[in-house]
């Protein structure tokens, strides 16, 4: 038995708290669970030996994010999981902005309390970990050592020998140093040390051969690319030379690290302690991470060498400048610390002579906003690219800079003064055309929109049609400006109409706005979309006014409806699912207690209940409609959902990395269903009551850039069945409840997505997604 792990749950149900407390015990003799109704009688529960609360959300009084910012007054760093069956986004995104450990759903079937017993314990012991942070200090020493080192050093042998002499300065290692692979000697070559007994390097040879049956650690860990530990090398059998040595010299255990980025290895870092078993876990992330940095430093002094060669033969005029400041830290000048030839010949500045000079010097009408530019390049890492035009010159010049570190940066330059006034002359004619063009357009085709014109200045507005052919009264005369059109707004909509109008005669800023107009009796609402253009006589506003009366009572029918679909959901929710888990759990107590024929068919019962009830849920929460899109990739989304699914009775391959854009919680309900439906109708009959679950491998793979495909190898659908698979209600195995797939089916058109059912290579299921975007 561990340490024990003590537990408040607080939640208004009496019958829900024995049930969670009766199985956490169950799950780990660890833990001992306090209870309380109320989220008043939590805190008056709560004290210093509390290692963990797990709350309700909707509760009596308090509720559960109260709770939590109660608690975070007092424990602020006390693990805090919210428990719940009334999950939703809102509160999710609620509880973590407000410092929630962890968010949990309560869900049917014992699995849930697994779940949550697992996340109480990675809770607790991060909680604990932290507390223990002291321990670490040596280890943030080293790292922030040799990090300093890794901004400093510009050569590769010098950063190596540092690294060693910072890794052994004190307990608990005594000798470190790095090697290199040398293929065809065979052997690890060193490149540096530091430590005690610097010849024990001389008195061993590491070779690579993989025939040997006994490598040791080094080559290990360059055959492996991973690290590799000895904890107590006088345990180890058979004593060949390198421990024979390392033993006389007093070294206990060691440890071996690939120095690798990507897939480049560069290396090895071998370090060896005193004492046995040094190497705990925080240990080991240490010599990772030192690893890690160290690969990425020999990436970087080799990309150096090639970037001196681009630099000399590069036809871009390319400069390295070092920022100067003042006491603040403010810039106030930057010195030429060296330039290519194509430099020299854009400027006609000797290379040779600028290096070491201040740009003040060299370009006395310097314009101070360069030097305000690459400080923050140089100071803050923000690498810009921006146009400037050389007055004296009469030419434009585009401009990168991007940092290099230790206050320096690059700047490259080349003229596009002719591009520039090309594309510019290109980009104003297509915007006049384009835009006449979409105006037009929708004016012909959509009888309840007109078409206008008007230059600022001018005291007409050209309508196309009249405005009183489309609403009925007459606002083609304006004086002054607009006035007559603004008596058709309802004075509180004025303001912003005028505003935008205002922005866009005064800043060429184009507008889009939504408001009601009252042209006679009945109140209209009209969408206004407007674009400012430059010509040859200045600017020019021309846009459309569309009457979107019957699309905005539409909006708020379906507004109306979607509330009350949401009301019914979170009842069904909040009501329903609490005594269903507890009904569920107690029967699981029940079958493990008393033998009977009548178990098994209510736990079957239940939980066909609770995925009747869960399933009912995401149609009428999700809807039709998806939340916000962002790419989503495809393999960890896959991986996550695969774990909630049977993981013997399936194998999920992913063979090429890819990405799909949509509503992340969609796209997993989507994998979520069809990984399941998989495993459901994978089955091989036994006898005439009783089925025996088959193995099935789900494969997922993009089609080319138009989507991607879910297929199994299954005994799949007949092709008389696919046109009905989709309908709600519909399945083919007694415990399905029919819904599954009209959610995959309405996610998908949510998305705009094309999705079809098919027969896969090996004789499943084959679900095709198109028109997908791929990322």
């Amino acid at each position: 038995m561990g340490e024990p792990i003590r537990v408040l749950h607080v939640d208004d149900e009496p019958d829900f708290l024995d049930l969670v407390a009766t199985m956490l015990e169950a799950e780990d003799d660890q833990f001992v669970v306090k209870r309380a109704t109320t989220a008043s009688e939590g805190l008056g529960r709560l004290d210093e030996t509390i290692d963990c609360v797990v709350s309700d959300y909707e509760m009596p009084g308090l509720d559960g994010l109260e709770l939590l910012a109660a608690v975070r007054e007092e424990y602020p760093e006390l693990p805090f999981i919210l428990y719940t069956a009334r999950g939703s986004e809102s509160i999710a995104s609620d509880a973590i902005s407000a410092g929630v450990t962890d968010y949990l759903e309560k869900a049917g079937g014992t699995e849930q309390y697994a779940v949550l017993a697992n996340r109480i314990e990675n809770a607790v012991e991060q909680y604990r970990a932290r507390q223990r942070a002291d321990r670490l200090d040596r280890i943030r020493s080293t790292v922030r050592d040799v990090n300093q080192e890794l901004v400093r050093s510009r050569d590769r042998a010098d950063l190596e020998r540092r690294v060693c002499e910072i890794v052994t300065d004190g307990p608990p290692y005594a000798f470190a140093w790095i090697g290199e692979a040398d293929p065809d000697a065979g052997t690890v070559v060193p490149q540096a040390s530091a430590g005690a007994d610097d010849d024990y390097l001389a008195a061993i040879t590491i070779t690579l051969d993989e025939s040997q049956t006994d490598q040791p650690p080094t080559a290990r860990a360059l055959r492996t690319n991973d690290l590799v530990v000895t904890q107590s090398i006088a345990d180890e059998e058979p004593v060949d030379p390198w421990r024979e040595q390392a033993l006389e010299r007093g070294f206990a255990a060691s440890a071996a690290v690939p120095l690798s980025f990507e897939d480049r290895q560069y290396g090895v870092l071998t370090v060896y302690s005193g004492e046995p078993d040094p190497f705990d876990g925080a240990e080991r992330d240490l010599l990772r991470e030192l690893a890690g940095d160290l690969g990425h430093a020999f990436r970087r002094f080799e990309q150096e060498r090639r970037y001196r060669q681009l630099f000399e033969r590069s036809l871009n005029a390319i400069a390295v400048h070092e920022i100067v400041t003042d006491e603040e830290g403010e810039p106030i000048d930057y010195v030429f610390l060296e330039a290519n030839g194509a430099f020299e010949d854009a400027t006609g500045l000797d290379r040779e002579a600028i290096v070491g000079e201040r740009a003040t010097d060299i370009l006395p009408d310097l314009d101070p906003t360069f030097i305000e530019t690459y400080g923050t390049v140089a100071l803050s890492g923000e690498p810009v690219e921006f146009e400037h035009y050389a007055e004296s010159l009469g030419r434009r010049y585009s401009i990168t800079a991007f940092p290099l570190g230790d206050g320096q940066f690059v700047t490259t330059f080349f003229d596009v003064t002719d591009r520039h006034e090309r594309e510019r002359e290109l980009e104003a004619m297509n915007d006049r055309l384009e835009t006449v063009r979409d105006q037009l357009e929708l004016a012909l085709e959509t009888t309840s929109a007109c078409t206008f014109d008007w230059r600022p200045g001018e005291s007409e507005i050209q309508w196309y049609p009249t405005f009183e052919d489309v609403f009925g009264t007459d606002a083609t005369d304006v004086e002054p400006i607009f006035d007559a059109y603004f008596e058709l707004i309802p004075p509180d909509h004025r303001e912003r109409v005028r505003s935008a109008i205002e922005s866009a005669i005064d800043g060429g800023t184009d507008y889009d706005l939504t408001y009601p107009v009252q042209p006679h009796d009945e109140q209209l609402w009209v969408r206004e979309q407007a674009e400012v253009m430059d010509d040859e006589d200045g600017p020019r506003v021309v846009g459309t006014v569309t009457d979107v009366t019957e699309l905005k009572a539409y909006e708020r029918r379906l507004e109306r409806q979607n509330e009350r679909l949401d009301e019914f959901a979170e009842v069904i929710s909040h009501d329903l699912r609490n005594p269903l888990n507890v009904a569920f759990g107690r029967a699981e107590l029940l079958a493990e207690n008393c033998e009977s024929d009548h178990t098994r068919p209510l736990l079957d019962a239940l939980d066909r209940m609770d995925d009747i009830v869960g399933n009912t849920l995401t149609l009428a929460r999700q809807g039709d409609t998806v939340g916000e899109t962002e790419p989503v990739p495809v393999e960890s989304v896959v991986a996550e959902c695969a774990e909630m699914i049977d993981s013997e009775a399936e194998t999920v391959e992913v063979p090429e990395e890819f990405g799909i854009r949509g509503d992340p919680d969609r796209i997993r309900h989507v994998f979520e269903n069809l990984l399941s439906n998989a495993v459901d109708h994978a089955t091989t009959p036994t006898d005439e009551q009783a089925t025996e679950r088959a193995g099935v491998t789900v494969r997922i793979d993009r089609i080319d850039d138009r989507g991607f495909y879910v297929a199994d190898d299954g005994p799949g659908i007949p092709a008389e069945e696919r046109d009905d698979i989709f309908e709600s209600g519909y399945t083919t195995t007694v415990d399905g409840t029919g819904l599954g797939l009209t959610i995959v089916e309405r996610i998908a058109e949510a998305h705009d997505w094309d999705v079809s059912v098919t027969e896969s290579r090996e004789g499943g299921a084959r679900f095709e997604f198109t028109g997908v975007d791929i990322v």
